[in-house]
């Protein structure tokens, strides 16, 4: 298994070549790979050739989507520290002496230690991170809380017609766990075998792509919101009352 410090000192590498911005980071991460599968779904080309292409480009989406859930991760710890299920969590973990040389010598931070300290091969490791963040249940959450979802105006719209607009809950993206696991077991087949189990049509990789998609941007909302209210409380918990800085005076 890649060791935590490692894996935090490869990612801060990687880091310095892509967007901090974790959904502009998975859009570029994805833009030459779509690229290639369009020009090769567009071609004569064997039906073999086309099914390898697809099953190559769902790996890139799944390493887009662990990269996102390491950005997003160390970003909200960044923003409103450890918390006390996040310690517990941490707890686990054990380095050696030559790690911690590592740590101190390359100025690991905590955030991005955390980050690396999970694996986001599967959805419920986003859960379960989020969930040791925030010190919430995030899914349960989550699936309670409510979007609207507004069209955005293309350039040849009709003037002065309305934009259409849809209420949704967090359920909306949860429904598509079933092919963002899909998805991961296409990547691992692909990666570690021969490949040749899966055969996912050209419908079925839109549908997990867009799933992906749907679940990183919905459920990092509904996370960057909880964070802002988690540091919004603690900086009214540090802040003196009248009283205290009268007394001070």
């Amino acid at each position: 298994m890649f060791k935590i410090v490692d894996r935090a000192l490869e990612v801060r590498l990687g880091g310095k070549r892509k967007s901090k911005d974790p959904s502009q980071a998975y859009r570029h991460r994805l833009r030459a790979p779509r690229q290639i599968l369009d020009f090769i779904e567009s071609s004569r080309l064997p039906s073999r050739t086309r099914l390898e292409t697809r099953r190559l480009f769902l790996v890139c989406v799944c390493a887009a989507f662990e990269s996102f859930w390491r950005d997003a991760i160390r970003i909200m710890v960044k923003s409103i520290g450890i918390s006390e299920a996040l310690k517990r969590s941490l707890a686990k973990q054990s380095f050696s002496l030559a790690e911690l040389g590592d740590v101190f010598g390359r100025k690991l931070t905590i955030p991005e230690l955390v980050a690396c300290s999970y694996t986001f091969q599967h959805p419920d490791v986003v859960n379960k991170a989020l969930s040791d963040v925030l010190s919430i249940d995030a899914f349960a959450e989550f699936k309670k809380a409510k979007f609207e979802i507004v069209e955005v105006p293309r350039k040849n719209r009709k003037p002065g017609k309305p934009l259409s607009r849809t209420n949704v809950t967090g359920e909306f993206a949860l429904k598509g766990l079933n092919l963002i696991e899909r998805c991961f077991s296409i990547r691992h087949e692909t990666v570690h075998h021969v490949g040749h189990k899966h055969q996912p049509s050209a419908r079925d990789v839109n549908l997990m792509e867009n799933a992906v998609w749907t679940f990183n941007e919905f459920f990092w909302m509904f996370a960057s919101n909880r964070g802002r209210d988690v540091r919004r409380q603690s900086n009214n918990r540090l802040q003196p009352t009248r009283g205290q800085k009268a007394a001070r005076g």
